[in-house]
């Protein structure tokens, strides 16, 4: 199973056959859940607690823990100690306790929560595991003296671009980003400004991402910045250098719920730059130019550079159908045509495949091409890609320009005026 799955829509979607993605919510799965029927999600920890408060009441629940936080909690206790396992505290237990049960020595934090929660040093061991204090999942990982704390937040960060499901493009490519920044510092050529590039690529995910995996991908990074900085300081080749490109505008907290705030165009214009950069989105090379969405979207937002640099793999064309032409390195894994081709045309050509970074559209043959699928270029899955990904083959232009189907929308005069031009030739 993946991570992203202990998210309950996320599980539930599983449970169906289809790929583990957190769904839109509302609605919830009280009311429309497992095959859309009501669903309660529960872990086994909640099932046995609400089995003894069945046979024993719930005010001999409710005298063990705190006055906020009945019960018991099971912790998972793993890390530098000598004895991992299972434990079982009533709320309230400092984690000082916990350490000294475990038989932990010199240790210098504690991970609450998994990758996803927070971490803690050696003057917060006095702290409770409490939804009052520190509310957690079950997970306990401790780390000695010697532990380099910029490693472990490294690693957290490879876990969470790993177990991306890929659905949303902050989450997708943004937990992509944030490992780039920490594999940049740790060999050495770092600078003050990733740092600052951690934090903003972290307002990004809190805005924008589909479920709490975005939300909480930056935490670990966040909590030992914070308690830790000296790790990340003694690796940083510089810590006042300035660049060109500055993202502040793009990430500004949005502060008013209203459609079109500069805030909030900001954030468009950054997960714009996010799909140009994941993608070969070369325009003057794409018969869609005109015709294409994304294409459309950024003149209209006024993005005339992807602002970071291209990552996206090489992934062969697909030439083989005799009508068609499969690009796989332009797709944005927006899915219509694998909806298109299911829901419309009745066919099951194209599927997703992986998570993170590494999710990429598939054709659903044994041999991976086109031409063995029953695809037709009159089908519906041909035709709604927004980004010239499936091209028909000897047409070119279809559409003369001046009637493209973007030709004549609005698009801002400020990114007119901002568009590169090619030099005048000089007669002389």
């Amino acid at each position: 199973g993946s991570y992203v799955c202990g998210e309950e829509s996320a599980l539930i979607e599983s449970l169906e056959g289809k790929r583990g993605v957190p769904r839109n919510r509302p609605p919830y799965p009280v009311t429309n859940g497992y095959k859309q029927q009501p669903t309660i999600v529960n872990n086994v920890e909640t099932l046995c607690a609400a089995a003894l408060i069945a046979v024993r009441g719930g005010d001999w629940y409710r005298s063990l823990g705190t006055l906020k936080s009945a019960g018991t909690k099971i912790l998972s206790v793993a890390g530098d100690v000598a004895h991992p396992g299972l434990y079982e505290y009533p709320f309230g237990v400092t984690l000082r306790q916990v350490l000294g049960d475990c038989g932990a020595a010199d240790t210098q934090a504690i991970q609450i929560s998994g990758p996803s929660g927070v971490c803690v040093d050696a003057n917060e061991f006095g702290r409770r595991i409490a939804f009052e204090d520190l509310p957690t999942a079950g997970a306990f990982t401790v780390f000695d003296a010697s532990r380099d704390m910029f490693d472990v937040a490294r690693n957290y960060a490879q876990f969470f671009a790993h177990e991306s499901c890929g659905f949303c493009t902050p989450c997708r490519v943004g937990t992509s980003m944030l490992v780039a920044s920490m594999d940049k510092i740790h060999a050495g050529n770092g600078t003050q400004h990733d740092i600052g590039e951690i934090d903003r690529l972290n307002k990004v995910l809190l805005m924008s991402a589909h479920c709490g995996l975005g939300h909480t991908a930056c935490n670990p990074i966040l909590d030992t910045l914070k308690r830790f900085r000296p790790a990340y300081e003694r690796k940083l080749r510089s810590l006042d250098f300035t660049p060109a490109f500055d993202l502040d505008g793009a990430l500004h907290r949005a502060r008013e719920v209203e459609s079109e705030t500069d805030e909030l165009n900001d954030l468009r214009r950054t997960l714009v730059q996010m799909l140009f950069a994941e993608g070969n989105h070369f325009c003057p090379s794409c018969e869609k130019s005109g015709n294409c969405v994304l294409q459309a979207l950024g003149y209209d937002l006024g993005v005339m550079t992807a602002g970071f640099r291209h990552f996206f793999p090489d992934r062969p064309v697909d030439a083989s159908h005799p009508e068609l032409l499969l690009d796989f390195n332009r797709c944005i894994l927006c899915e219509l045509c694998v909806r298109a081709a299911r829901e419309v045309d009745g066919k099951h050509v194209f599927s997703l495949a992986g998570r993170g970074l590494g999710k990429h559209l598939i054709v659903n043959a044994e041999s991976g091409r086109l031409a063995d699928t029953d695809v037709k270029v009159t089908d519906k899955a041909v035709e709604v890609c927004p980004v010239g990904v499936i091209l028909r083959k000897r047409v070119g232009f279809a559409t003369p320009i001046g009637a493209r189907r973007y030709d004549e929308s609005p698009i801002s005069a400020q990114a007119l005026a901002d568009a590169p031009r090619p030099l005048e030739r000089n007669n002389d």
